[in-house]
């Protein structure tokens, strides 16, 4: 139920978009229940994003992922505002983000020592559901939880000790789409290098504690199962079906061969793929945000995959485009780069791309050279014309 009221409020915000001083807060436990926090926020219309302003980087790095971040709430207004010109009547008036260092940030300060996740500056260590981390190498985020300047309406928290850890861990997951970033939401967060390590949800019926139901430790790092010249193979609890891991690596080197010949290149000085291998797309989609069979992570430098017996034969040529990027550089041309990775997709959509083609062609549905050369009108056509 947790969820779905999650689910219901930013779904709401969704639809919306395409129609100074500390304070001492009451030490009572927040009544209000996350679907009313929801409500409320929805019906106020603006969320403050209170940004850490101590220095020139800080803010100017803070300020930029604030006007991406706007595109997540479409008209649903996000204003941003300086830690230092917020106004005590707007921090009980309005939904909150605070963004920034624990370390010097007024209002975020203040607010973590009411919050689950609290920042113990002697140890230099953010503290979450009894476990601590090591504020130097950790982000924290909180999501939907009551304010303290008013628990009628939601607060967002967004910290670590240096702005840019922030912004370079937001921006390489959603650098494409960061109209994602209200859906990805849990009730609490930590971050790592870029990646989820730890995520869960608050029983708001029991003292907005964290449900232990629905909590979520990634902080493994998975098992290397095997490497080559060109990835390291990493699977996850539950994908360790070792047979199945040399295949797809198989496959992947003979891609890269394959490749070398055709274009006359050889890959020179390559820094090997990580390829992250999931036991079921739930799994996947809990750790990276995706739920698709695969994707490529945000800076290229990853291929996460589900590897279960149902795709097996629907093979997915998204671990193709790493390899052609690698070797060839990005195509300005999308028809060139997917048509290409597909040719070297041998079960792709069971039957192959040389299948495919003779389909379109025999159906007289090859999209003419312009259409392909446009990549606008090219990525309106069908999936199968797309990516054959």
């Amino acid at each position: 139920m947790k969820l779905l009221y999650l689910c219901l409020t930013f779904a709401g915000l969704q639809l919306l978009s395409s129609c100074g001083a500390q304070t001492a807060f009451p030490a009572d436990v927040p009544a209000t229940d996350r679907h009313t926090l929801g409500r409320n926020m929805w019906e106020k219309g603006k969320l403050l994003y209170l940004y850490d302003s101590h220095n020139p980087h800080s803010q100017q790095v803070l300020l930029e992922l604030g006007e991406k971040l706007k595109s997540a709430f479409g008209r649903f207004e996000l204003q941003l505002v300086a830690d230092t010109a917020a106004r005590e009547a707007d921090l009980r008036q309005y939904p909150l983000m605070l963004v920034g260092s624990p370390e010097h940030h007024p209002q975020l300060q203040a607010a973590l020592q009411q919050l689950p996740i609290n920042f113990l500056p002697q140890q230099q260590q953010f503290a979450l559901a009894g476990r601590s981390y090591d504020a130097s190498r950790y982000m924290m985020m909180l999501s939907m939880y009551p304010s303290p300047w008013n628990d009628s309406l939601p607060v967002f928290v967004m910290t670590a000790l240096e702005a840019a850890t922030i912004s370079s861990t937001l921006e390489s997951h959603y650098r494409d789409n960061w109209r994602r970033f209200l859906r990805d939401r849990w009730g609490y967060e930590v971050y790592a290098e870029g990646k989820r390590l730890v995520m869960g949800e608050f029983d708001d019926g029991a003292g907005w504690k964290p449900d232990p139901q629905a909590h979520y430790d990634f902080s493994d790092g998975g098992r290397q199962v095997v490497h080559n010249p060109y990835a390291r193979f990493i699977a996850f609890e539950g994908a360790g079906n070792e047979a199945a891991i040399r295949q797809v690596a198989a496959r992947f080197e003979q891609a890269a061969q394959q490749l070398q010949a055709l274009s006359g290149s050889s890959f020179e000085q390559l820094q090997p793929a990580d390829y992250y291998l999931y036991a079921s797309t739930e799994m996947k989609g809990l750790r990276t945000g995706h739920t698709d069979e695969c994707h490529l992570d945000a800076n290229g430098q990853a291929i996460h995959r589900v590897i279960i017996d149902e795709f097996e034969e629907h093979e997915s040529e998204q671990p193709y485009i790493w390899l052609i990027r690698q070797l060839l550089g990005k195509s300005p041309s999308v028809a060139m780069e997917s048509g290409l990775a597909t040719y070297l997709t041998r079960h792709w959509h069971k039957k192959g791309y040389a299948y495919w083609v003779a389909r379109l062609n025999d159906g007289h549905n090859v999209p003419s050279p312009a259409l392909l050369m446009d990549n606008n009108r090219f990525e309106a056509a069908s999936s199968l014309v797309r990516t054959c």
